[in-house]
């Protein structure tokens, strides 16, 4: 019943608006239409509803959702109807003016993932909803004007209320831009946050761009074109800030940053060729078709060197993640560590694995043999690093931290003396075992989420081949123990062999002296006899 009490007011504005759109002569779509958006309005409060107890959507982004949903599909009914209805446009500013404010509630409501860092005020305001609440109110204040108050009080120009329209679907477009620089600029260092941050960029960016060329090129009205893109714009943000899965984010923000480079040319060569040629449009639809099948092909292969620091570490991170699985433990933690240094750029800079006991680090040479060399590691690191998201201690964070918390700056001087970027905890049921550094290299950019959790994945690989390495030692210390024993066993054997064997022959030379005088008196018959005997 709360469901349908929260469905009255969608159902109420999408049917005045169907029947606007119906009486200015647009027929029946606006209706089905209508319907189609009361479905979805529904479908997305269901699913929205679920977000309540979840620590990385609560009810705050569930609601900006709900408003980004029933606004784009208020703008989208209203475009239905013919260009210059006061009513519909009034509708489409309202519309467009929710979606925005929804994008930015959502862009305000972005949760980090806890540990050392603390996420600054500015990531909770709310001046962009602000602005784009102001900007959708002067642009709906025209045609509301006209139709509203009765005929001849006010006299609007209509382009004025076009250019009030587009003004405003630039201003959204530009302050969700502003605001995804912001997140961006204040939380990079944030695990998943900047992965967002980078969607909404491009999102923003790619909408606007697109919007601007097809008005410069005629293709669309510019009172149509950027506010549908500063509609899709807040969808797309929307989406991006409450996804549950931020690695999610960061794979289809390449795959569309990957297609405009390759695709935007493709559509503007193709729009301007039709505008200039008419006469030759069915073979320039057929060439484009062949670009675009062309750009789907070779959409992932440009899109790989848009990954974190050229998906160089990922690709080193499986590597290493393969080779673990390796069934002897010392060749396997020597293949893992070679796999890792494939991440570095810059000569003798390499991975190490440090193990808690004994306190040794593991490296590999440029030839691939092993190396062990005594290490003593900060207590604090394996506190710390347990209490970061997944596992991983940053020096970056630790440099950002230092001033309000100085217990770090000795641990980040060790990081910094080993040349460590990142330090991923091992840890197993027992408890730490050790720590997985990955050096610096050269690496300017932060480290994404993808990567953390490659690294955490890697680093309960090598927990459990450490298990098996400790459990091989054990077994040989048992081994080496028992030898030690039985050794020990036999030479108190032998030691008491001689020791009998000397009784031995004392007791003989006793006997034969005794026996010798025997022998020497013996001169009877039956003494000989029984001598003989």
């Amino acid at each position: 019943m709360s469901r349908l009490r929260s469905l009255a007011l969608p159902g109420v504005v999408f049917a005045y608006v169907a029947a606007a759109a119906h009486g200015a002569g647009a027929g029946w779509l606006p209706w089905l239409a209508a319907a189609v958006a009361l479905a979805g309005v529904l479908a997305l409060e269901r699913r929205t509803a679920q977000w309540a107890g979840s620590p990385e959507r609560d009810a705050a982004h569930g609601r900006a959702v709900r408003a980004v949903g029933f606004g784009g599909a208020l703008h989208l009914l209203a475009r239905l109807g013919p260009p210059g209805d006061p009513t519909l446009d009034a509708a489409a500013c309202a519309g467009a003016g929710v979606a925005g404010v929804g994008a930015c509630l959502a862009l305000a409501r972005v949760s980090g993932r806890g540990g050392l860092l603390q996420s600054p005020r500015t990531a909770t305001s709310l001046d962009a909803a602000g602005l784009v609440a102001f900007a959708w109110s002067v642009a709906g204040a025209l045609p509301a004007a006209r139709w509203l108050l009765p005929a001849g009080t006010v006299a609007v120009d209509p382009q004025a209320t076009d250019l009030a329209i587009t003004s405003a679907g630039v201003a959204t477009l530009l302050v969700l831009l502003a605001a995804a620089l912001r997140m961006r600029a204040t939380r990079r260092l944030e695990l998943g946050v900047v992965d967002r941050a980078n969607g909404a960029l491009v999102a923003a960016g790619t909408a606007l761009l697109s919007a601007a060329s097809a008005t410069l090129l005629g293709v669309g009205l510019a009172d149509r074109t950027l506010p549908a893109a500063a509609v899709a714009t807040a969808a797309a943000t929307a989406w991006v800030m409450t996804t549950a899965e931020p690695t999610r984010v960061a794979r289809a923000t390449r795959a569309l940053l990957a297609l405009a480079l390759i695709g935007a040319p493709t559509a503007i060569t193709a729009t301007v060729a039709v505008q200039a040629y008419p006469d030759r449009a069915p073979a320039i639809v057929l060439l484009t078709t062949a670009a675009a099948a062309a750009i789907g092909l070779v959409a992932r292969a440009v899109a790989r060197p848009l990954g974190p620091d050229g998906s160089r570490w990922l690709e080193a991170i499986d590597a290493a993640s393969q080779a673990v699985l390796q069934p002897e433990p010392e060749p396997a933690l020597r293949a893992a560590l070679a796999a890792l240094d494939r991440a570095s750029r810059v000569p003798g800079a390499r991975p190490e694995l440090v193990h808690l006991s004994p306190a040794q680090a593991l490296s590999v040479d440029v030839a691939g043999y092993l190396h062990t060399a005594p290490v003593d590691v900060p207590p604090a690191a394996i506190e710390l690093a347990r209490g970061e998201p997944e596992r991983t201690l940053r020096a970056e964070v630790l440099r950002a931290v230092e001033v309000r918390q100085p217990a770090v700056r000795p641990l980040l001087a060790w990081l910094e003396t080993r040349g460590a970027f990142t330090a991923t905890l091992i840890d197993d049921d027992d408890g730490p075992v050790g720590l997985l550094l990955m050096p610096r290299a050269g690496r300017s950019d932060t480290l994404a989420l993808e990567e953390a959790r490659a690294l955490r994945l890697l680093a309960d690989r090598v927990s459990a081949l450490l298990a098996v390495a400790a459990a091989l030692a054990r077994a040989r210390a048992r081994q080496l123990d028992t030898d030690a024993a039985v050794r020990r066993l036999e030479s108190e054997g032998a030691a008491l062999s001689a020791r009998l064997a000397s009784a031995h022959a004392r007791l003989a030379a006793d006997a034969d002296t005794l026996a010798r005088r025997v022998r020497t008196s013996a001169f009877g018959g039956a003494s000989r006899v029984a001598l003989d005997t």
